[in-house]
């Protein structure tokens, strides 16, 4: 990622316009969310989150973090137009998947698991 190494980059590269103007840290599509246990009507400290490649991305490397003390979890740095899996368990609880696509940044709001 040219951004992590400091190196510039264009804009919008999708136009392949040779634009000479260059730009560093430019903001990347991210995953986010918070997770919620249905039964205690309480945030979700701990929970397990995995965002893998679906399709074309399958490729893409699997990243897992931990949700914090308020249930929330983020996956940054991510390309546009990407197609992910998003999975997450809890023990004791059932899981919980969904397919989303880096158009844009993608939050999913509050994820209520059940039992």
């Amino acid at each position: 990622m040219a951004a992590a190494k400091g190196e510039a980059e264009v804009l919008h590269p999708e136009y392949k316009l040779d634009e000479k103007v260059r730009y560093l840290g430019l903001p990347k599509a991210f995953v986010a969310g918070a997770v919620v246990f249905g039964d205690k009507d309480e945030c979700a400290a701990g929970v397990t989150v995995t965002l893998e490649g679906a399709g074309a991305a399958a490729s893409a490397a699997k990243q897992t973090t931990e949700t914090d003390a308020f249930g929330d979890f983020e996956f940054e740095g991510l390309p546009a137009n990407t197609v992910y899996k998003v999975k997450i368990a809890a023990k004791g609880y059932a899981p919980w998947e969904t397919e989303v696509r880096t158009g844009a940044s993608v939050y999913l709001g509050d994820v209520v698991l059940g039992k």
